[in-house]
């Protein structure tokens, strides 16, 4: 569970799809452990917890992604990225 949770402290220097799979590993490896401790099904208990740590990565990976923003400029062109601070638009 050490590493499990080391893996979601380092997730704000990662990629999405690093978050997405430490949550994934983390989660099959707990469920595994939750199996085997019940006297469970560890492939069921290891198949549960991959779907449910994935969830959780997802959720976590969505909160962190900074909002976005499209800037229109005088000339018609527009452009994407991180809205400013204390931006209180819609979206």
């Amino acid at each position: 569970m050490l590493a499990a949770t080391a893996l979601m402290a380092l997730a704000g220097c990662e990629t999405q799809n690093q978050t997405l799979a430490a949550g994934t590993v983390a989660g099959a490896a707990a469920g595994n452990v939750a199996a085997a401790a019940t006297g469970g099904d560890r492939t069921v208990g290891t198949l549960v917890g991959a779907a449910v740590g994935l969830g959780t990565a997802g959720v976590i990976t969505e909160q962190n992604k900074p909002r976005q923003c499209i800037f229109t400029y005088p000339d018609g062109t527009q452009t994407r990225g991180e809205c400013p601070p204390n931006f209180q638009g819609a979206g």
